[in-house]
Parts: structure tokens; sequence; C-alpha cells
């Protein structure tokens, strides 16, 4: 390796010094969206279990080498990513896993397998769906642990393919909470239902994240060739059933030019009032190559923050992904875009706010739903005291006698 004076300016990112992506073709150290890193570990390797702490250390090593221009090699797409920086060279440290809560720094999807064929997916227009060539998932993660370099509070996203197709879905997913690796973020298409799942919402081990991608049966079976609309809202409404307090329960929309009309738009928005997740994300398709992201993606998503915003404001938290992907200028472009017609439509539309906040409307009517029946509640119990006070006085055998007793033990004596 290069001899490095420890004052030295060098280009490096936080992903390649201690990020991990495990992809269905190797290891990576990260996956930005579009953007990725270069495979430093392949899937052979990891297969034929000839993984070392030492040998992942040195690629780590070259790939940095070929940053900043001292060996040959692919660099992926590094050198054009915004997450690039300029550091002194004693700053940095290649020997330890983890230890940040960087999104897509601790990335976990080494199958493409699915059960379904999303219209924007990249696998989708590849056509590769395959099941995980390698498992030992939780074997790399020890050769850090086994050493000490192990570090918690990652962001860890666990997704595909789907993730809850492995065989070793529960065994993965258990390593993780038990050893305390960080905040599991599951990316599931919820179409197959998982009691793992349930049970991890339930004791707010993990965060979920289902693309559900349109607001109508028949945009969703056309996006992703499979009529599963209905069972994937019905297995949601079971997950937050588990009255999880995760901090992530998010709900997803990928803007594609199939869903962008407005059956799909207020069937999703009223979808959302209805099952409140934490989090409403909405995201452009994936302008993979040359592609741009056009500017109808642009209205037709701050539309759908204003209508969340109009009908449900204070139920859910609207998220514009593209904000965890400015490593690439078109999701930077995008974010920026995005606010902007979000405060010019917000300007344009004047409404009260407690004329059309369903949610609030409805938590208001239930509030004096409520209150009407602990009123009746009671209301009942006086008239049950009553019967029997009355039943106990025909035993007194002077009518007065019997008066005075209903009056006391009514208070009805006006003395």
């Amino acid at each position: 390796m290069h001899n490095f004076q420890p004052t030295d300016k060098v280009k490096i990112c936080k992903y390649i010094e201690s990020g991990v992506r495990f992809f269905y073709n190797g290891i990576t150290c990260c996956c930005v969206n579009t953007f990725q890193s270069p495979i430093i570990i392949t899937a052979e390797e990891m297969k034929n279990g000839n993984v070392t702490y030492e040998l992942v250390v040195q690629r780590r090593k070259e790939l940095f080498e070929k940053v900043n221009g001292l060996r040959d090699g692919d660099t992926g797409s590094c050198l054009h990513c915004n997450l690039l920086m300029e550091r002194e060279y004693k700053d940095i440290n290649f020997e330890y896993l983890g230890g940040h809560g960087y999104v897509s720094g601790f990335n976990i999807q080494h199958l493409t397998l699915c059960n379904l064929r999303c219209s924007y997916c990249y696998f989708t227009k590849v056509n590769n769906f395959k099941p995980a060539i390698y498992n030992n998932i939780t074997e790399f993660i020890n050769l850090f642990k086994e050493k000490g370099k192990l570090i918690g509070g990652n962001w860890i996203e666990f997704n595909g393919g789907e993730p809850t197709l492995l065989e070793n879905f529960d065994e993965i997913l258990d390593y993780l909470i038990k050893n305390n690796c960080g905040t599991v973020c599951l990316f599931t298409n919820s179409l197959k239902y998982s009691q793992s799942v349930f049970n991890a919402l339930k004791e707010n081990k993990i965060c979920l994240i289902t693309s559900i991608d349109a607001g109508t049966p028949s945009t969703y079976k056309k996006m992703k060739k499979v009529d599963g609309y209905i069972k994937v809202l019905d297995n949601l409404i079971r997950y937050k059933s588990s009255g999880t307090k995760t901090s992530l329960f998010a709900l997803k929309y990928i803007i594609c030019e199939e869903n962008m009309n407005d059956d799909d738009l207020y069937g999703f928005v009223f979808a959302m009032l209805l099952i409140r997740p934490s989090h409403v994300y909405i995201c452009p398709d994936f302008p993979y190559g040359d592609r741009e992201i056009p500017y109808e993606s642009v209205e037709f998503g701050a539309k759908m923050w204003l209508l969340l915003e109009k009908y449900g404001k204070g139920s859910t938290i609207v998220y514009i992904q593209s904000d965890d992907m400015k490593g690439d200028p078109k999701f930077a472009k995008f974010s920026n875009d995005i606010r902007l017609k979000y405060k010019e439509l917000k300007d344009k539309m004047d409404y009260d706010e407690e004329l059309y906040n369903i949610v609030k409307i409805n938590e208001s009517l239930s509030n004096n739903a409520e209150l009407y029946n602990v009123i009746n509640s009671y209301e009942n119990k006086l008239n049950n005291i009553q019967n029997n006070i009355n039943k106990l006085a025909w035993w007194i055998p002077i009518r007065k006698w019997r008066d005075n007793f209903r009056n006391k033990m009514l208070n009805r004596n006006k003395e």
C-alpha cells in the first residue's frame, strides 16, 4: 500500500471505511440507490468460506487506492458520488464494521428472488430473479465481532428480492436483533405474511417499509403482475394490529407512468388514512443510466403530499425518500423540486383544516361517543341500584319507614 503521511489529503467515503452491502453477486461497501461501490468480495468467495477479516480490510484498502488513482481497477460509482470527500489520512480506519447510522451503510440484499414483478424494478427489467448464492451472512459479521470490531448503532436495511422468502430469514433476523447490531429496517412487499415479522414488530425490535405503489387493485396487478393488492393491505393491517410502537412503519409510493393518475392518487391517500402508518414515503422511479426524473413525477408527488396533509395532517409523516439518495444528483434535484412545487400548490389551495382533516374529525366523534358510553353506563348502574333499593324497601312493614329508607338510600332527604 502507498506510504501516506498522516496529514495527506485523500479521497474517502464513510462507506468504504466500514460499510457493508451483502449483494447477490458479492459484497460491496454500499448501495446508495442507483450508485454503488464495486464488488470487493465475490459471491463465490463467500460461498466457499474463504473470507477472513484480514481479506475484507485488505480489499477495502485496495478500493481506497483505486479511488485515489494509486491502483488500476473498477471504482463503481464512487468517483461520481456526492458522498466522496477529502480527509486527512490519519483519520481513516478500515478495521471496523458499522458504528454509524448511515443509510445504505449496512445492507442485506443477497437474493433477487421475489414473488412480484414490479415494472420499475431493475431485476424485472433484466429478468434476473435468483435465490441467494451464499447464506453465511452471520458468519461474515462474526469475523468482526470476534475481534471486537463490530460496532452497533447501525441502520440495517434488509431487503432483496423479497427477504421473507429466504430459507434462513428468521435466523438472520434473530441474529441481528439479539446481537444489538442496530435498527433493522425490513423492506418487504408484505405479500407473504410472516409471524416472525409480527412478533418483532410487537416487541418494537424492527422497522418496516412496504412499497404499495397503487391505490387500486387493477393498477397494482398491472405494475406487479400479481393480483395481490387486497392481500397486501390485509397483511399490513395484521402487522399494525401488533400494536407496534416502532419508530418507522412506513408505506411507500414509487411514482411511475402507470400509477400517475387520480384514481390511484386518491385511493392510496385514503388507504393511508385508514391504516395510519408512521410515515408515507414518496419516491420517484429510479433514473437508471441517462434517464431523467420527469417533472410530472414532481407534480404528482407534491399533490400527494398536500392531500395527505389536507385530509390527515398529524396522523402520519410524509417523507421524501430521495432525501436518502442525495449522492445521486438526479435525486437531489427531485428533493428540491418537489418542495418548491408543494409550496406552490399549498399557497394556491385555500381550505380550513378543521373541516377536512378526516382523521381529527373521526377522533373527535370517537371521543364524544366514548363520553356518551361512559354517561350511559353510569345511568344504567344507577337504575340497577334504585331497583335493588326498592326491592329491599318492600320488606319494611310500615310505609313511613319504607319511604324514609328509600329517601336516605337514594339521597332524597330534602332536610
